[in-house]
């Protein structure tokens, strides 16, 4: 069983190692660019001004360039944060290393995209469900999804999924990664796209580990 728990993981970071070369980010960075811009309505106003309006693309049109920068800048992806979350909701940490003879677990990684004062602009959803009892793992239950929180944000889809193990193996390992791009209209159209991904890694034992990140282009 050693011999065979050895393998799963040299497998196991094999696994990662290939997944995390597997995609690119491109990212127009537009915070640099209109960090010195000052006077009349500020960046969050424009933006909550746009995105409530019965047509946030219209609303953007009649704006003026600078103010159009505002929003784009505001709107634009500058750090991340990580969320994991059991069936219930509750907090979790990404990794759990205690072992149990039998149960069924839930466990849902979240990769947070957010602008440079910390909102969030999209979600990348991992949920990973099973049942163990020491030896195997069954009833594996994967569901992935995207979600967004900005008018000009989009969740383009899933751009790559990888599996391993499953029902009546000792460990089931899923790696997902999706493509949300930042579209803005008019003459700025499309001027961030980015590519989190996420590696859930269960157990028979009811441990489990996840990761995170964006791909990154060689």
């Amino acid at each position: 069983m050693k011999n065979e728990e050895k393998a799963n993981e040299s497998n196991r970071r094999m696994f990662l190692k290939k997944a995390a070369l597997a995609g690119f980010v491109t990212t127009v960075g537009t915070g640099t660019a209109y960090a010195n811009e000052s006077g009349g309505k500020s960046a969050e106003e424009l933006a909550r001004e746009v995105e409530n309006a019965d047509d946030p693309e219209e609303a953007f049109r009649r704006l003026s360039k600078g103010e159009q920068k505002k929003v784009v800048r505001y709107l634009t992806v500058t750090d991340h944060r990580v969320e994991v979350t059991d069936g219930n909701g509750n907090a979790l940490t990404t990794e759990d290393a205690s072992a149990m003879a039998s149960g069924c677990k839930s466990v849902t990684a979240n990769w947070i995209g957010v602008n440079g004062s910390g909102e969030e602009l999209y979600r990348y959803n991992q949920q990973v469900d099973w049942c163990y009892d020491g030896s195997t793992v069954s009833n594996t239950y994967r569901r992935r999804w995207g979600d967004t929180d900005s008018a000009f944000w989009q969740f383009v889809g899933h751009k790559d999924n990888t599996e391993r193990g499953g029902d009546g193996n000792s460990f089931y390992e899923s790696w997902t990664q999706g493509h949300f791009r930042l579209c803005a209209g008019g003459n700025i159209g499309c001027v961030q796209h980015t590519y989190p991904w996420i590696e859930t890694f269960v157990r028979s034992d009811g441990s489990y580990t996840t990761d995170s990140n964006e791909g990154s282009q060689l």
